[in-house]
């Protein structure tokens, strides 16, 4: 049966946004030592975000419409990716505090 599953799709990406691989098990980014190989892998491949593809094209696209591309039925179930006029680039990047979900 087909029905709504925004709720149910937020709840997961709340739950979630954070939580990476840790070789086969998944962890929390904020819960991995300041030494682990995933911060430095993201300093490596991703060391100047501002020319990582997908960020490019949403820092384009807000120079042209002043806002991000997403459309949005409520606000962002994680309180730092609200703004819509700006790309979070540290989430799930670097350790951070407990991120605050609705």
């Amino acid at each position: 049966m087909f029905h709504d599953t925004s709720e149910y799709v937020r709840k997961v990406l709340s739950q979630m946004v954070e939580i990476t691989a840790d070789k086969e098990n998944l962890r929390n980014v904020n819960d991995l030592p300041e030494n682990h190989t995933f911060f430095w892998f993201q300093n490596k491949v991703n060391h100047y975000i501002n020319l990582v593809a997908s960020h490019v094209v949403i820092d384009k696209h807000n120079t042209v419409k002043d806002e991000d591309y997403k459309w949005e039925m409520a606000p962002h179930p994680i309180e730092s990716l609200r703004n819509r006029k700006e790309d979070n680039i540290s989430i799930k990047r670097k350790m951070q505090k407990k991120l605050v979900s609705i």
